[in-house]
């Protein structure tokens, strides 16, 4: 009996230890199982994207989603091979059509007013038998220069229907002839320095008592031709067509303004020159311009000059190819004119002085390339 007991306590002794070893080796196992390094999504494969045009987060299956082309660019990184699309942009210059119409003012200036002075500018314009120009401005320490700016403007008019046959040979063949241009330029100083020449014969006065600048303009087919005595400024319009394909917002017509001719100041500062018997042809300005694309032409004198075109004549003042605008629709008149150069714009800042322009403005074709 005691050995059967004996027997049994060796049986269950084994048991307890068997136990206590298994007990050990599974807690090792699960101490050491490494985690998983990666978690299998349980959701769809999906990518989001943000669409632009509406800010909207859109869920787009990647199975789906259009492949876009990637190309390597010459440093080495990825770009897109399909670029933006790029307008290819042009211009022309519009084709004048030499239907032209005229218009001129001349006001006395709020200083010249206060002092009861008469206006000293003077102005004319026509358009037959070919259009012509004419401001001149009378010098202010000349006692009677309106009268030497008034002659001058209604002489030179008269001179140039006189001229018709030069004009036509000298401003409407492309050809340019120098010859003839020193030929007229010289006729017409020496018919503006005999206008002066018989007032003062006339009025039993001295001849700088009538001295007066000049501005003159005459067009062809060709060309324009231009004479400028003195200060003032003369101005000339041609207007741009800008396009592109495919089309932008910024294409249009664009009119661009140039000046002909230097500021025309003396040798000293506020000094001019003007046409007396003095007046030397080395004195004068003149020249050609091609009117084949010239919408528009104007002279004024150094009071309206003074707020349409700056100091150095590199800016013009984009009011001009408004009132050209404006004259080759006929909706330009005198007084629109007048109202401008009273206006509170034009007086601010100002030395008061007479204002004058004439305009010429003509209609145009638009072209592509």
């Amino acid at each position: 009996m005691y050995q059967f007991l004996l027997r049994w306590k060796q049986i269950m002794a084994n048991k307890i230890r068997q136990r206590k070893k298994s007990t050990e080796l599974n807690t090792t196992s699960e101490a050491t199982t490494p985690l998983p390094t990666t978690i299998e999504p349980t959701l769809p494969a999906t990518t989001a994207l943000v669409l632009a045009e509406t800010n909207q987060l859109v869920a787009i299956d990647e199975a789906t989603t259009p492949a876009i082309a990637i190309q390597e660019s010459a440093d080495g990184a990825a770009s897109e091979n399909t670029a933006p699309t790029v307008s290819q942009q042009f211009s022309n210059w519009c084709l004048a059509n030499h239907q032209w119409s005229v218009m001129a003012e001349a006001v006395v200036g709020l200083t010249h007013r206060d002092k009861n002075l008469p206006c000293q500018d003077a102005v004319a314009c026509q358009t037959v038998p070919r259009t012509c120009l004419v401001v001149c401005d009378g010098a202010g320490s000349s006692v009677l220069s309106e009268l030497g700016a008034n002659a001058l403007c209604q002489g030179l008019s008269l001179l140039c229907h006189s001229l018709e046959a030069l004009w036509h040979e000298l401003l409407d063949n492309e050809a340019t002839n120098d010859s003839l241009l020193n030929t007229l330029t010289r006729i017409v100083l020496r018919h503006a320095k005999g206008i002066m020449q018989n007032l003062a014969t006339t009025h039993k006065r001295e001849v700088r008592d009538f001295r007066s600048t000049l501005l003159m303009l005459v067009v062809g087919k060709a060309h324009l031709f231009w004479l400028k005595v003195g200060d003032g400024a003369l101005v000339v319009e041609q207007i741009e067509h800008r396009f592109s394909q495919p089309a932008l917002p910024s294409d249009g017509l664009v009119p661009v303004l140039k000046t002909l001719g230097e500021l025309g100041k003396g040798e000293f500062a506020n000094q001019t020159t003007f046409v007396d018997d003095a007046l030397k042809f080395s004195d004068v300005q003149y020249g050609l311009y091609g009117s084949q694309y010239l919408t528009g032409f104007a002279a004024m004198s150094d009071g309206a000059a003074e707020k349409l075109v700056s100091l150095n004549q590199q800016q013009v003042a984009g009011r001009i190819s408004q009132w050209f605008d404006a004259l080759r629709q006929q909706r330009l008149s005198r007084k629109t004119l007048t109202q401008a150069f009273y206006g509170e714009d034009f007086n601010k800042n100002s030395t008061g002085d007479d204002r004058s322009i004439a305009l010429a403005a003509c209609g145009y074709d638009v072209t592509n390339l």
